[in-house]
């Protein structure tokens, strides 16, 4: 089986055509909140270096969320699109399972975070058993300052927020937790590619009728017309 990998859930964006666990091609780049000018180029060459047409493509795999809202939407309409023209199913996974993919088994628990801005923190946590990987908190918006109950025990944190927090609150919590390097920062493509194909199932696909992005935290008009702070056009 081959998969298009599809990921613009921060402001690293990247593609991967990715065959039986081998990563054919693979692109990345970093454009804050401009995906949408670059997604098509890399997908192109993707396929290019693969030396795939998208006919060949057995599913489109793409994260669904949370993370950037307006990457997000450029990483979907382009899953959605793909999958309208040429009849492909859409595998597509959170941010927080891509991030724990890219790991090797852990005796403790994962705790992922990504900045959602603002001081607050999109939030999930995971645990290895049985050969796999299990969901134990599922994916949430939490304030920056109510992080300390996540961490009152030995775990390993990945994800792009915890360099971004402030030296008060990481000298709270770092004696509970095991962090890791750069590399488990945010979501890359390649990591989808080789997940999805692994736990491929064609009954828990989607369609790009049907496939809606997993938000969490609503967008910034959404967020100003709840405060009140955004008045109808009369």
């Amino acid at each position: 089986m081959i998969t298009l990998a599809i990921e613009c859930s921060t402001e690293f964006g990247s593609v991967a055509v990715v065959s039986s666990e081998k990563i054919l091609s693979h692109s990345s780049w970093k454009r804050s909140r401009s995906h949408g000018e670059v997604v098509s180029q890399n997908i192109i060459w993707a396929l290019n270096k693969a030396k795939t047409k998208l006919e060949d493509i057995d599913f489109i795999s793409v994260n669904r969320g949370p993370g950037s809202f307006t990457g997000l939407r450029v990483g979907l309409s382009a899953a959605k699109t793909l999958s309208y023209s040429n009849e492909k199913p859409i595998w597509a996974p959170n941010s927080f399972r891509i991030l724990v993919e890219a790991l090797p088994p852990q005796k403790h628990p994962v705790l992922c975070l990504m900045n959602a801005y603002s001081q607050l923190a999109f939030l999930s946590e995971y645990a290895y058993t049985n050969e796999s990987w299990k969901e134990t908190i599922s994916p949430q918006l939490v304030s920056v300052a109510n992080l300390k109950p996540y961490l009152t025990s030995q775990k390993i944190v990945i994800g792009d927020l915890y360099s971004m927090l402030d030296d008060e609150l990481k000298k709270n919590i770092e004696e509970n937790i095991i962090f890791l390097s750069e590399e488990f920062d945010h979501p890359k493509a390649s990591t989808l590619g080789k997940f999805s194909l692994r736990d491929f199932d064609p009954k828990q696909t989607n369609g790009w009728n049907d496939l809606d992005a997993l938000y969490i935290r609503p967008s910034a008009a959404e967020e100003k017309l709840q405060k009140g702070l955004l008045k109808p056009v009369t």
